[in-house]
């Protein structure tokens, strides 16, 4: 299962250099002469819950132009489970599923057992600043907005806008930082009192400003 979970997001990391590859062509030569010379592409980040965070990682190993990621809870198949990643890299964890690391804990349902070795391995041999953050009262699909659709289901007593909000906000600072120059982000920096259920987990995260 291992093998072909790696398989799998390695055919989804390709499909996103397919499509970078094709905004490529376009920003050059439109057929349509909307785009050309219009797109950034300097500036390119990619980001993704669950297998799409899976993807996200796997992309920023196997693809150079993607400047920065962030995974929601993705898992580390692939490529980038035995590869130094050159990009800043942002891990989102749940409270429970960062339980699930001890050996003696009751394991979550996204749990595998290669899930700590690789993951481990990627936050402590990036050649780039790493973050790690878990989120407490979160559940897996608390990275969505289902919290919106259904908050008895799905906010786990949370406010679900804030739930969204929790989201979006560190997203917009990661790659504001690095996508955009910004360094002002201080929700990069420690624990905020606007979102006191994110843990700034210093274990596999590093920055040149903190060390």
């Amino acid at each position: 299962m291992y093998k072909f979970n790696s398989g799998m997001v390695g055919i989804r990391a390709a499909d996103a250099s397919f499509v970078l590859d094709t905004l490529t062509q376009w920003n050059a030569n439109d057929p349509d002469e909307r785009l050309t010379g219009k797109l950034d592409l300097d500036h390119v980040g990619i980001f993704g819950h669950s297998l799409g965070g899976a993807t996200a990682a796997e992309a920023l190993a196997t693809d150079g132009r993607f400047k920065a990621g962030l995974s929601w809870e993705g898992a580390t198949w692939g490529t980038v489970a035995h590869t130094a990643l050159k990009q800043p890299f942002m891990y989102i964890m749940t409270e429970d599923t960062d339980k699930s690391f001890d050996p003696s804990s009751e394991k979550v349902s996204v749990f595998y057992d290669e899930f700590v070795g690789d993951l481990k391995f990627i936050m402590t041999n990036s050649l780039n600043d790493t973050y790690y953050l878990t989120v407490d009262q979160f559940h897996h699909q608390s990275f969505t907005e289902l919290a919106l659709l259904s908050p008895p289901l799905f906010a786990n007593g949370l406010d679900p806008v804030h739930t969204v909000d929790i989201n979006r906000s560190y997203a917009k600072s990661f790659f504001d930082r690095y996508l955009k120059g910004d360094t002002n982000q201080p929700l990069l920096d420690g624990p905020s009192p606007d979102f006191p259920e994110v843990k700034f987990d210093i274990r596999w995260a590093y920055t040149k400003k903190r060390g």
